[in-house]
């Protein structure tokens, strides 16, 4: 029989229409990519790394980086509509059919510069206590953000009558998906039909731990706080 491995595999198609060439950004020097592949390397819990991609030279970073790749995404599943599940299903058939036996695979969002190791071990952990379902991290709402409106020539809550009665504090807590990673098994990546179900666990995510990544203003964000999290230089001054 053999052996289950343990994949980790990081999406990174082009044509990001907010972002152009998102996955390249450059976090203090590097490309998000790339620290994305650094990440799954440092885990020390991956038996391969593999990067799916519709680009050429982002496959050719992607190897120079020490990923490995199973040529270029067909473009079925390299659009805007194409879900996390059908693409990471679509990958898994072209990885058994080189002979690998999958146990679990991690689904690393590419821009995710703030992740760190010690969280995809967690999340690692945290799969092995499930039969069925995902893991993935979660961060709590602001909960200002329930007194949300929408505005279309008028104004239009988006709260029912009685809940906007209710106080800042009083309104029920709810979260939200940080968008960094998923567990599965190999098992739940091929049979189920959504990440978000009830056979599910999640792993909360401090504020600072994580920006999902949609437009100028986020990679902004990000970078600031991954330069607030480098260790600060010794002083040189003399005293």
């Amino acid at each position: 029989m053999k052996t289950k491995e343990t994949i980790a595999l990081i999406p990174a198609r082009t044509g990001s229409k907010r972002i152009p060439n998102k996955n390249l950004a450059e976090i203090d020097g590097k490309p998000a990519l790339l620290r994305a592949i650094e990440l799954a390397i440092n885990s020390r819990i991956f038996t391969k790394i593999y990067v799916s991609t519709d680009n050429e030279f982002v496959e050719e970073l992607a190897l120079r980086y020490g990923a490995q790749s199973l040529g270029l995404r067909n473009h079925k599943f390299a659009n805007d509509v194409s879900t996390t599940i059908e693409v990471v299903k679509y990958e898994i058939e072209r990885i058994e059919s080189l002979g690998i036996a999958i146990g679990s695979l991690c689904c690393i969002y590419p821009v995710t510069p703030l992740l760190r190791k010690e969280r995809l071990i967690e999340g690692f952990n945290v799969l092995s206590t499930l039969e069925k379902g995902f893991v993935f991290p979660v961060q709590k709402s602001n909960k200002v953000q329930l007194k949300a409106v929408k505005i279309q020539n008028e104004i239009f809550s988006l709260l029912t009558e009685a809940q906007t009665t209710l106080r800042t504090q009083d309104q029920e807590e709810i979260f939200f998906d940080a968008g960094q990673f998923y567990w599965g098994s190999r098992n739940s990546w091929v049979y189920e039909k959504t990440i978000f179900a009830s056979k599910s666990k999640v792993i909360l995510f401090d504020k600072w731990e994580t920006v999902d990544v949609d437009d100028p203003e986020d990679l902004s964000l990000v970078r600031v706080l991954f330069e607030s999290r480098k260790p600060k230089e010794p002083s040189s001054e003399k005293v």
